[in-house]
């Protein structure tokens, strides 16, 4: 993708990720195993064999954020989209399932949400990072024509105490993305923080569509191109 592009996805993203932080499904402890989220698993397969979705698509996964776009055909269109968002799930979670929700879709872009519901639940940085470079290295043996772009952890005023931690998975990320070409890191941190660099409570809500549909730039050329 084009520079261009990824700012459009970024923007996108800064007005869409917010919506996840407000909702649990369940405590953090209930959702601790990967087994948890065997029923939405499955749910996805059902769908899958009922209407499979196409192959070199753009692949969105990971928790509520994801789930939560409900736009994202709409925003993308025509480009080919699969969500596969699992409630409030975890990176282990996701590399648990990754045969069955990441490399059967043979995906030609992969966009990744996982992180403050790891930090959430007592990891560390160094083990959320650890997470993240087995899927990276799952891909690129498994996916090596494949693009895994990472979103930034995002901040928010219920989890501020964790901010220096998700900060510094994403401060990583974003260096790890300069010198990787199959990398990107969508930073969307930064806007949604106030002049003290903590989270500011205007996101603490769903941000309106609108912006979201206005920031998308995401053409077929480009989708070509990448």
């Amino acid at each position: 993708m084009t520079r261009k592009i990824l700012a459009s996805i970024l923007l996108t993203l800064a007005a869409i990720v917010v919506i996840g932080g407000g909702s649990v499904y369940a405590t953090i402890r209930d959702m601790s195993g990967a087994e948890y989220w065997e029923k939405s698993i499955k749910a996805f397969e059902t769908k899958d064999a009922e209407s499979p979705p196409p192959e070199g698509a753009v692949l969105f996964v990971g928790s509520s954020s994801i789930v939560f776009w409900r736009s994202l055909a709409e925003d993308f269109a025509p480009i080919p989209v699969i969500n596969r968002g699992f409630g409030g799930s975890q990176m282990n979670h996701l590399n648990y399932y990754r045969n069955r929700i990441v490399h059967k879709y043979k995906p030609k872009i992969i966009v990744v949400y996982e992180g403050d519901n790891d930090i959430a639940a007592g990891l560390t940085a160094g083990q959320v990072l650890e997470d993240y470079e087995d899927f990276m290295t799952y891909v690129e043996d498994t996916l090596p024509n494949a693009k895994v772009c990472f979103i930034a952890i995002k901040p928010s005023v219920r989890r501020e105490a964790l901010w220096p931690t998700m900060s510094e998975v994403n401060q990583e990320m974003r260096q790890r993305a300069e010198t990787q070409p199959n990398l990107c890191f969508f930073n969307i941190g930064p806007p949604m923080l106030n002049k003290k660099a903590v989270p500011d409570p205007i996101f603490s809500y769903p941000t309106d569509y609108t912006l979201i549909a206005k920031a998308m730039e995401f053409g077929p050329r480009q989708y070509d191109r990448d």
